[in-house]
């Protein structure tokens, strides 16, 4: 009866509670006495067979038992047999049975002991232990007791085990829900925040931190925290894996990693500093994985006392990161939703603000604004391709590459990974620029760059560039964006040239126009001029234009006409700057560049350096725009365009135009000249027409007389001047002139006649047809020159009877003698010397007469000549006479030298009689060098000897005839004296000049030039 109301309590006592630990407390309240224990204890396992509640009950106090106590008992103990035979038992003395397990912080002597399982459905939930300090307390009704009182225990744990369970799965249910709310944020930060704070709650921990990978660098990303010791200014931190082991074990496993006790891992000593600093206990780090795919972690921290993680809380954990993984994910593409979105955005702006204009520079600017503010590029540059140079020049930039504008070009294909992109036409990203072989170094800051081409139709037309100081900076989303942008900005960069070609193929046409209507109007050449600076300053945008034109000998540029673009003139300044500044073209090479090259230069700020200060300083000018102006493919000066304003430059359709206005200016000056030239020797014309003594008579096609001056008019007995269309027949009556003039009528051909007047006097007539005019008869009066002709033919006569018959006299009576009788040696002597006489004065006579030859232009027929060709000849013709003298003959000529029009036999003649000169006045084993080249439109010659030189006083009388040096060294050399002369008349009869250059005992050098046609 005693028993079944004992039951009868413990049944009550049990179904009045579900807290599992009450009712563990009054299970052993009830027991212990019930049997005449002292101590007891429940264990309490879970679905595992793992420990999962223990409750001791002692008579006197003593330390807690812990977790690694109770594993002992399950594994070695008397509990753990118990489970493990499902069974109840008695241990009547502790000292001889194995079962028990004596611990070392017992402070009870423990000698009897009776233990009884848990049982439910077969299942041990439970160990049910009671001992005494004396041997031999416990028999077989107190185990079948215990066995009773065990069964309704095991109901009553076994129920509030499910209820502790169940109100367990209640809060990870609301914590699932709570994780579930925030993650259905489409705002990442605000999820992850509210991730970490829930997890933090649920699971009881001090510390919960959220990592998201950087898989490419290595590196953790802390992205959310719940952590009273670090502010949220921290987010963001990056973290090297190695830094937090635990986490880094996470991922690298994809499997949760929890540590009871960071202390007693050997293998985290690494982290144990840090550890103590955070005064970490246990840790759990749970990796997020999206698609078998780590892309972070969740790391929780228990600090001090606090037990470790259990299974379901690392179940828990795992549960929420799966869910943070979800809510990452849908937040990750939200984002990229949206950034597409925003970018579509962007790109319609883009698009929109492009198609607004059509100004190139307006567009450049457009899209590097856009680059910036709306996608975050601060260092960008767009290139456009110069097809003529093949480079790339930066049209415009922003951020740190803004210096570069306007100055750096790479040549496409060969500079710089803008050019292979370019030459390639595919976009390029490049993580680290110092890596890359294709990189110039441009900006030290610089370590990423992203460059895509800009493609119009088929044809790249440039690049855009961005440039980060950071290594791997882009991704494939930076390369879309800057791909859409590059392909909308090549559109409007194309239309904007189209346009610019467009509008400046109209501007220059309406302004070629109005200045051929200008310079139509007028041939008067300072008028053109005028007219042509003056359009020339309206039309490119200029402040002033000025024209210089080269000299004759185009050494020079002589300042003529500078006009404001209004039509003013600083005449004052501009006056003085004509008369003083007429620049040698060789001191400049700027000017050498603008009219060797033919093409046009710009000068802007230190670049002015290079013009003669005394062109710009007066002027205050500081751009400058040079264009060649080119006539019959010769340059015949340039035009000088200014800028006075700071900033202000000349533009490439500015330029354009410049060169354009200027090929058809230097047409109008050419013809304003010619005009000019043909007003003034038609003037000179008509003036020594009008007052020369040759009679002219001009007529039409048709005989009519159109000009017949005095001197016709006396011949002719003409008393008036004859009115215009009268016809030859009715104003003059000379039938021999008539008959001229009728036989010309018959032929194109020039006829000559002599013409007797009845006043005695003879007129030689030349009648020559002019095309398009009719004829023109010039009668010189020969009355003088007839009689000079036959006193001439007289002297010729005597002379040649006087001096070449008794010459030839001598010299046949010297070669006779010897056939008279033998001579001594004196006469034979004489007879030698007699010879010699006779050969020197035949040759004075002919060159006498040949000197007259050349004076009088008589035989000098011109043709194309090859100086190279004649000088070998000559040198090869002496070269024997040189090597008897035992001087050595030296003959320097280029591969190729211009034809020059000359007569061969007279250029000849040149050669052989310097070259002549050189050997008979070079001692032995001297040398004579003959040299030839092409300098500034001539060729030039030059026979150089190491002879006995010429004094100053001599050589300004070489070139005289009959003149000869007279000196010790020259005393017993023979010569007429009349070679250097014939030298200088044949050289400027070809419009040549001839020059010596000499010093006595150093030898001479004479040359001698003649122009290239």
């Amino acid at each position: 009866m005693q028993r079944l109301e004992l039951l009868y309590d413990i049944s009550r006592k049990l179904g009045s509670s579900l807290d599992l630990d009450k009712v563990l407390s009054d299970i052993l309240a009830l027991t212990i006495p019930s049997v005449g224990a002292t101590s007891g204890s429940i264990i309490v396992l879970d679905e595992s067979g793992q420990a999962r509640r223990h409750t001791l009950i002692r008579e006197e106090s003593a330390p807690p038992v812990t977790e690694q106590i109770v594993a002992q008992v399950l594994d070695k103990g008397l509990a753990g047999w118990v489970i493990r035979h499902k069974e109840g038992t008695i241990v009547y003395d502790t000292k001889d049975d194995e079962r028990w397990l004596a611990l070392t912080d017992d402070h009870l002597a423990t000698r009897s002991a009776i233990a009884v399982p848990l049982l439910r459905q077969e299942r041990v939930v439970g160990v049910l232990t009671l001992v005494h300090p004396e041997p031999n307390r416990f028999n077989e009704e107190h185990l079948d007791l215990l066995l009773s009182i065990a069964s309704q225990a095991a109901i009553a744990v076994e129920n509030a085990r499910l209820y502790d369970d169940s109100q367990r799965r209640l809060r990870e249910f609301s914590v699932l829900y709570e994780v579930s709310q925030a993650a259905s944020s489409l705002r990442l930060d605000e999820t992850l925040r509210l991730v970490a704070e829930k997890t933090a709650r649920a699971l009881r921990a001090d510390r919960c931190a959220l990592f998201l990978l950087d898989e490419g660098r290595g590196e953790l990303v802390l992205r959310a925290v719940d952590n009273p010791d670090r502010p949220a200014e921290a987010l963001g931190l990056r973290l090297p894996l190695e830094a937090r082991p635990h986490v880094a074990q996470a991922i690298a496993t994809r499997r949760p990693v929890e540590i009871p006790d960071i202390f007693a891992d050997p293998g985290k000593r690494d982290f144990w500093p840090r550890a103590r600093e955070l005064n970490i206990k246990a840790c759990l780090a749970v990796p997020i994985m999206i698609k078998e795919q780590v892309i972070g972690a969740i790391s929780l921290d228990r600090v001090g006392n606090q037990p470790p993680f259990s299974a379901g809380e690392v179940s828990l954990c795992q549960t929420i990161a799966n869910q943070a993984a979800v809510a990452i994910e849908n937040a990750r593409l939200y984002e990229k939703v949206t950034e597409r979105m925003r970018e579509a955005t962007a790109l319609y702006k883009v698009s929109n603000q492009l198609m607004r204009t059509l100004n190139l520079d307006q567009i450049l600017e457009k899209v590097l604004d856009i680059l910036q503010k709306a996608f975050g590029y601060h260092n960008c540059a767009i290139l456009l391709a110069d097809e003529e140079t093949g480079e790339l020049e930066v049209k415009a930039a922003r951020g740190y590459l803004q210096d570069a504008a306007g100055r750096v070009r790479l040549k496409i294909g060969q500079e710089g990974i803008v050019g292979w992109v370019v030459a390639h036409k595919t976009a390029l990203n490049v993580p680290d620029v110092r890596q890359d072989p294709r990189y110039v170094e441009g900006v030290p800051a610089t370590r990423s760059e992203v460059a895509v081409p800009m493609i119009a139709g088929d044809r790249v037309i440039g690049a855009l560039d961005v440039q980060r100081p950071e290594v791997n900076a882009f991704n494939d989303d930076d390369l879309r964006v800057l791909s859409s942008v590059a392909a909308q900005a090549a559109v409007a960069v194309e239309r904007a040239r189209l346009y610019s070609a467009e509008r400046r193929r109209v501007q220059e046409s309406s302004t070629l126009l109005a200045i051929a209507q200008a310079l139509s109007s007028t041939l008067d050449l300072t008028e053109v001029l005028k007219r042509v600076a003056c359009s020339t300053a309206q039309a490119c945008g200029a402040n002033r234009c000025s024209i210089l034109l080269l000299s004759q000998d185009r050494r020079e540029l002589i300042p003529i006409m500078s006009q404001f673009a209004s039509g003013e003139v600083d005449r004052e300044l501009w006056t003085a700057f004509k008369e003083r500044y007429a620049e040698a073209v060789d001191e400049f090479p700027i000017l050498q560049e603008v009219i060797r090259e033919r093409k046009p230069v710009i000068l802007d700020g230190s670049a002015m350096s290079v013009m003669p200060s005394k062109w710009v300083a007066p002027f205050g000018i500081v751009s400058l725009l040079m264009v060649p102006l080119i006539s019959k493919d010769e340059v015949i000066g340039l035009m000088a365009l200014d800028q006075v304003e700071e900033g202000r430059r000349f533009t490439e359709e500015q330029v354009n135009l410049a060169l354009t206005i200027g090929t058809h200016a230097a047409m109008a000056i050419e013809n304003a000249r010619l005009h000019t030239t043909i007003a003034e020797e038609r003037a000179k014309l008509e003036a020594i027409i009008g007052g020369t003594n040759d009679a002219v008579i001009v007529t039409d096609t048709q005989n009519r007389v159109l000009l017949m001056n005095q001197a016709a008019r006396k011949a002719f007995n003409v008393e008036t001047v004859p009115e215009p269309g009268r016809s030859l027949e009715e104003v003059v009556s000379d039938e021999r002139l008539l008959a001229l003039f009728a036989r010309s009528e018959a032929g194109e051909e020039a006829l000559a006649e002599e013409i007797p007047l009845s006043d005695g006097r003879t007129l030689y007539a030349s009648l020559t047809p002019v095309a398009e005019v009719g004829r023109i008869a010039v009668m010189q009066d020969i009355t003088y020159l007839k009689e000079l002709d036959k006193m001439k033919s007289d002297f010729v006569s005597t002379v040649s009877h006087d001096l070449r018959s008794p010459l030839a006299n001598i010299s046949g009576y010297a070669i006779l003698l010897p056939e008279a009788g033998e001579l001594n040696e004196v006469q034979q002597e004489f007879v030698e010397r007699i010879k010699l006489s006779v050969a020197k004065m035949t040759t004075l006579i002919d060159n006498l007469l040949d000197l007259g030859k050349i004076e009088a232009r008589v035989g000098m027929e011109m043709e194309p000549c090859q100086l190279a060709a004649i000088i070998r000849g000559v040198v090869e013709s002496v070269r024997e006479r040189a090597k008897a003298k035992g001087i050595i003959l030296q003959l320097d000529l280029p591969s190729e030298l211009p034809l020059v029009l000359g007569n061969r036999v007279r250029l000849d003649q040149v050669v052989n009689n310097l070259l002549g000169n050189a050997i008979k006045f070079t001692s032995e084993g001297g040398r004579v060098t003959v040299s030839a080249r092409e300098d500034k439109g001539e060729v030039v010659v030059e026979v150089k000897d190491t002879g006995i030189g010429i004094a100053p006083e001599d050589q300004v009388h070489l070139f005289e005839k009959f003149y000869r040096v007279s000196s010790e060294e020259t005393k017993d050399i023979e010569g007429t004296g009349l070679g250097l002369a014939i030298v200088k008349s044949i050289v400027e009869g070809h419009g040549g000049r001839v020059w010596v250059k000499s010093q006595p005992g150093q030898g001479s050098t004479f040359g001698f030039a003649l122009p290239v046609p």
